[in-house]
């Protein structure tokens, strides 16, 4: 007997055919917006459904941030964050059991959010050391590397123009303060 290989593709396909038709049903059999949200909301097969349909959402609004901020992640990126994930949601649904009482659809937003949080800077973090260890080892070799200079070469010439512009101010303010009052006070000006 061959063994049914179920893809991603269509388990996604297949709850939101599902979470689809159980809505378009709640809205036929209750005819009205509150009854249809009562029964959404208090069905347990409709709570399991939107909620599988939102873990999707979120699931590819977190891809499609992934690929917006860092493109293809590499296998040793991905192994290091499916490590480390591993102990962070374990460390949270431990943390949360001491809150279970106050558990609600607000507080698994947040732990979402926080997991998303914690992932991006993991990803942050060794984007940031990969760039380190490829500067150490080619110091100059890099387009980076040049672009990097020109902007540490154009900083350096504003921040000594800022720094002439301030001494200069420095000398010549007081002796302009100084004739303002003269002028300002003297009686013979109109």
């Amino acid at each position: 007997m061959a063994a049914l290989q179920v893809g991603l593709r269509e388990v996604v396909g297949l709850t939101l055919v599902a979470a689809v038709s159980n809505v378009i049903y709640a809205t036929y059999r209750h005819e009205q917006f509150y009854p249809t949200v009562v029964y959404l909301s208090t069905n347990n097969i409709s709570i399991v459904l939107l909620g599988a349909v939102a873990f999707m959402l979120v699931g590819l609004l977190g891809a499609s941030l992934k690929k917006l901020f860092f493109g293809k992640l590499e296998f040793d990126e991905i192994n290091q964050i499916t490590e480390n994930s591993k102990f962070a949601i374990t460390e949270t649904c431990l943390a949360l059991t001491i809150f279970r009482e106050d558990l609600s659809v607000r507080a698994i937003a947040f732990f979402t959010v926080l997991l998303f949080v914690k992932i991006f800077h993991w990803i942050g973090e060794m984007r940031v050391e990969a760039i380190g260890q490829r500067r150490a080892i080619h110091p100059y070799g890099t387009l980076s590397t040049c672009i990097d200079a020109r902007f540490i070469h154009f900083y350096r010439t504003q921040f000594s123009f800022l720094r002439f512009s301030a001494a200069s101010s420095q000398a010549i303010a007081p002796a302009s303060f100084c004739s303002f009052l003269r002028v300002r006070h003297s009686p013979h000006v109109c």
